[in-house]
């Protein structure tokens, strides 16, 4: 499977002439961007502009490598290379999505602009058709140039240059290890007093779960009925077992509570068990992840509320409660 990542170290050296150099870039020498965001299902949509003509609305997804677009304004970008076919690897019963590459591209978010920027044109998929208005998703380029502090309660991220000394006053610090470009922290998931399972889990802004545990065997859980559709991936239907509230820890954090599913994988390497952390969990906190320390930081929003109704940013009418995970990117 080819990697978008490679992809966009092997076309650097085509970019045309521009006013910044390629990559993420703060505009005007400024050090600091405040967004708005709105909450689709308990995912981070943010607006954003592509090549100074087309409006877009993005998933902040911690889980991806680089911008993916899959609603119909991509198939009218002009620098598609259709022969260029690539496939991305995501949750779901699929174990793929070929795409378009399209390049080069300049995006603009806040008061950052990305100049150079390759993306993966998805032309057919669920997600499109579970998530109308949502245009794609965009991760792991602005996670590693910026530190990014993300309030679910005032739905605004904001993008440091360099953090403030007083930025982590009251946040729980723990180790974040990037793992395949992705950010994981060590978990304890506790079952009961004596019983308990320690993993490495996704800390996954592109996920509307609780919890995700991921496992080629459940009978380690105690759970033996059929599995069910729990919720849509890029990859298509995602299906899995729900397995109620359980107690975990973070790294040396205190104790959390979260709804967790079982998804068992059948191709998996290793019997270890894997999570993910999604925004159904996170919405009750201020996270900030600073990729070039290495460091994840989190604590309970100033007011103590669990957020139980996210703000929609278009009508309700037409839409499920199927939960949403968006997307990652698979090692061949």
């Amino acid at each position: 499977m080819l990697s978008i990542l490679l992809l966009v170290l092997n076309f650097v050296n085509p970019l045309p002439a521009v006013n910044y150099p390629a990559g993420y870039n703060f505009v005007d020498g400024r050090a600091v961007s405040v967004i708005k965001f709105t909450r689709y299902r308990n995912l981070i949509v943010v607006p954003a502009q592509l090549n100074d003509t087309t409006k877009l609305n993005l998933i902040l997804d911690t889980g991806i490598r680089t911008l993916i677009l899959f609603s119909k304004k991509s198939e009218k970008l002009s620098n598609l290379h259709k022969g260029k076919k690539l496939k991305v690897s995501g949750r779901g019963v699929l174990e793929s999505v070929e795409c378009d590459l399209s390049f080069p591209n300049q995006i603009r978010l806040g008061d950052v602009i990305g100049t150079g920027i390759a993306a993966a044109v998805v032309t057919n998929n669920e997600l499109a058709e579970e998530a109308p208005g949502i245009d794609g998703i965009i991760g792991y380029e602005l996670f590693v140039r910026f530190c990014i502090r993300i309030d679910y309660l005032s739905n605004t991220i904001t993008l440091f240059n360099e953090v403030p000394r007083d930025a982590f006053e009251e946040f729980s610090s723990m180790d974040l290890n990037l793992k395949n470009l992705r950010p994981e922290i060590a978990m304890t998931l506790r079952f009961s007093k004596k019983r308990k399972l320690n993993v490495n889990a996704l800390i996954d802004t592109g996920s509307s779960f609780e919890l995700l545990v991921y496992d080629s065997k459940r009978d380690k859980f105690g759970y033996s009925s059929e599995s069910v559709r729990i919720g849509t991936g890029l990859a298509g239907s995602v299906f899995g077992y729900s397995l109620g509230n359980i107690q975990f820890q973070l790294g040396d954090s205190d104790h959390f509570n979260a709804d967790f599913n079982l998804v068992l994988y059948r191709n998996k390497k290793s019997d270890d068990a894997t999570a993910s952390i999604g925004g159904g969990f996170l919405k009750n906190y201020v996270v900030m992840f600073d990729y070039p320390h290495s460091r994840f930081y989190i604590k309970p929003n100033k007011e103590g509320k669990r957020v139980v109704n996210p703000t929609y940013w278009y009508s309700q009418s037409n839409q499920s409660r199927t939960p949403l995970t968006a997307a990652y990117f698979r090692e061949p």
